[in-house]
């Protein structure tokens, strides 16, 4: 069951919008996994089809709040870039159910757009603060998930903030990071 619900849930998040039929591709020759590839190189599209799914997992889950959360990767090697290192994030206006691999956009630590994907999407810049600044001060985190999720927000809306109550709360004592509102 868990098998159908996952192919369920991330069916099409690391296809082309313009994806044929398989008969149609069959009959055009290369795949159309190899377009993408081209574009962007094996590591960074495997990474777009994973952040693409996290999305849409996070969508099923109900951990998205319509456009206003935000997951990001950072892209392997791309620190070794101009201007690197370089991180994926939904563009601006899609649900969490939309996002493809492809629609994703790249972008430095900046917040500056390096590759728009496939569609016209901007950054919600506010929305990258938080993960840029985690992003900067971990070098080593590879993800960055930002969620309103309501049980989420309401702990971190108390003063104390999550308190070692639980196993689950002591497994990540130490391990959470807070992030100053900075406005909108």
């Amino acid at each position: 069951r868990a098998a159908a619900v996952a192919r369920q849930v991330c069916a099409g998040a690391c296809l082309e919008p313009t994806a044929v039929s398989a008969a149609t591709a069959a009959s055009l020759g290369p795949s159309s996994r190899s377009a993408p590839v081209e574009r962007y190189g094996e590591q960074e599209w495997q990474m777009r089809c994973k952040l693409a799914v996290a999305y849409r997992i996070a969508s099923h889950f109900s951990w998205d709040q319509l456009v206003f959360n935000h997951i990001t990767v950072k892209i392997p090697g791309s620190q070794k870039l101009e201007g690197g290192p370089h991180f994926l994030i939904n563009p601006f206006g899609l649900r969490f159910d939309e996002v493809t691999a492809s629609s994703l956009l790249k972008v430095n630590l900046a917040g500056d757009i390096i590759d728009r994907g496939t569609g016209p999407g901007v950054l919600l810049k506010q929305g990258f603060v938080v993960h840029s600044a985690v992003h900067a001060a971990r070098e080593d985190l590879v993800c960055v998930w930002h969620s309103h999720h309501a049980d989420t927000t309401a702990v971190c809306m108390t003063k104390a903030g999550l308190l070692p109550l639980s196993q689950e709360a002591i497994a990540l004592q130490g391990r959470v990071s807070y992030h100053p509102f900075e406005g909108t």
